[in-house]
């Protein structure tokens, strides 16, 4: 069984990348993509898509930094497990996978997308059959915490033929590996 691979998009410019979280927003809504009651993550796939399959456990670990000789500050790193997305079947040819990792900090009463998101791109020419994601690290402070991960599928032309969503909203989506943070109803928190 052929395998692709991934490349980093992680030359785009801050710009390029809010475009593409406004992009993946946007083709969201217009699909009418919304989250179910489930007991895990929830993966809701609209138009041409792969199997997609993924690790519903985000981890924290926790370093304490010493800002100053009295006031250490906790940093912590989120590490989201990259998803395997299989070739759509219905699309014949080449086809382009974008897995794009979007983090929300609950500020002031709501849920804020943090800059920039984590946005990896992988090719999966005739003849194979997936390609597998690197897991994306995001190093942040205290806070509550909350993960969307949007896998899109491109035809040989460019054309975005499907989406999957998958909305880590649940407490078994989330896991702490250090002292320091706890999970809740869809959010971890250090």
């Amino acid at each position: 069984m052929n395998v692709a691979t991934v490349s980093s998009a992680g030359s785009s410019t801050p710009l390029v990348r809010r475009a593409l979280i406004a992009a993946v927003l946007a083709v969201s809504s217009i699909l009418g993509l919304q989250a179910s009651p489930a007991s895990a993550a929830v993966a809701t796939p609209a138009g041409h898509v792969g199997y997609v399959s993924y690790t519903p456990a985000m981890n924290w670990t926790m370093q304490i930094f010493a800002t100053g000789a009295l006031y250490p500050t906790p940093t912590a790193t989120l590490t989201v497990p990259g998803v395997v997305a299989n070739r759509a079947p219905a699309i014949a040819g080449h086809q382009t996978v974008r897995q794009t990792v979007i983090v929300q900090k609950y500020i002031n009463g709501q849920w804020v997308t943090l800059n920039p998101s984590r946005v990896q791109t992988a090719s999966i020419p005739v003849g194979y059959s997936r390609t597998t994601f690197s897991p994306s690290q995001f190093p942040y402070g205290p806070g509550f915490y909350s993960v969307v991960v949007a896998v899109q599928w491109y035809d040989a032309n460019g054309r975005l033929v499907g989406l999957t969503k998958l909305d880590y909203h649940h407490s078994a989506d989330y896991r702490c590996i250090t002292a320091g943070c706890w999970v809740g109803n869809g959010f971890i928190a250090i």
